[in-house]
């Protein structure tokens, strides 16, 4: 199935060619994002993503699509890896500034890919967000047919080490369109950068960001890392569970640094996403 600015290869057309992609400067400086999280939309992201506890609005806002989009304009791009470096989350009322950079682009089994980065301090210079965002150039409807289940090779097995309590999650059509409103909010100039699909891809992260965070807490909130790839968009109606299991512990003087496979499995046990994370107790950014 083909969606508007793709064809039924999911590549790119009109301006956005690949050609389009491949001239793109790596290091080249994008959009400049501006925002200020109010706690009205907090308690909005906290409804999408279903955890009264979440303190990162700024995955609603998809900082790599917005990026791009105020460089460019909007990009038939679907998201395939998402990484976050925590520092601190937001204070509330104060605004948040990030800047965003091209880190890579290449070519690999025919297709094109993109990596930006954005860095994320609020108005006084306190750090809050790194991130790091691979996108395959083209829009794609993927289905049971991904053409990137090759990644799948490399799923997690169940760890013998400490597994963590299993998260349950269910997604309704109204958590996308809140997650998506979110991101109009705070950034009504870039219109249409998170469309469903990729809000759905981000609802993956958001609820392994809950399991680590509620998990671990203010240890994981400031100083935590979480790395997640995408294999397929959740589907409203769906129920999902997030896992995570220790696969190596170390000490570090007085402080122990824990290294996790975190995943999302569906209701039949198909993945949908996976990844890894690391966190540091306690942390030093506390």
């Amino acid at each position: 199935m083909s969606r508007p600015g793709s064809d039924t290869g999911g590549r790119p057309s009109g301006q956005f060619g690949p050609d389009f992609y491949r001239r793109l400067p790596v290091g080249g400086q994008l959009g400049h994002l501006e925002y200020l999280v109010n706690r009205e939309d907090l308690e909005l992201y906290r409804s999408a993503v279903g955890y009264p506890d979440a303190g990162f609005p700024s995955l609603a806002l998809a900082e790599g699509r917005q990026v791009l989009a105020g460089k460019y304009g909007t990009m038939p791009l679907t998201g395939v890896r998402h990484q976050e470096w925590y520092y601190r989350p937001p204070f509330l009322e104060r605004r948040v500034q990030v800047s965003g950079w091209i880190r890579e682009k290449y070519r690999l089994h025919g297709r094109d890919w993109l990596v930006v980065g954005t860095f994320a301090v609020d108005e006084i210079g306190t750090e809050v967000l790194r991130s790091q965002h691979t996108f395959l150039v083209g829009e794609e409807d993927v289905g049971d047919e991904d053409p990137r289940t090759e990644v799948a090779e490399s799923w997690p097995t169940v760890d013998s080490g400490k597994a963590l309590a299993v998260l349950e999650k269910q997604l309704v059509a109204e958590d996308l369109e809140v997650f998506r409103t979110l991101s109009r909010r705070l950034a009504p100039a870039c219109e249409g950068a998170v469309d469903e699909p990729a809000a759905a891809r981000l609802m993956s992260f958001a609820y392994l960001h809950q399991l680590m965070a509620s998990s671990y807490g203010i240890d994981f909130r400031q100083g935590g890392q979480l790395d997640v790839r995408f294999l397929k968009p959740l589907r409203p109606g769906g129920k999902f569970t997030a896992h995570g299991s220790i696969f190596r512990e170390k000490r570090e003087a007085h402080r122990t640094v824990q290294y996790l496979r975190v995943w999302l499995e569906a209701q039949d046990e198909t993945p949908v996403a996976f990844g890894q994370a690391k966190v540091t107790v306690p942390s030093p950014l506390t």
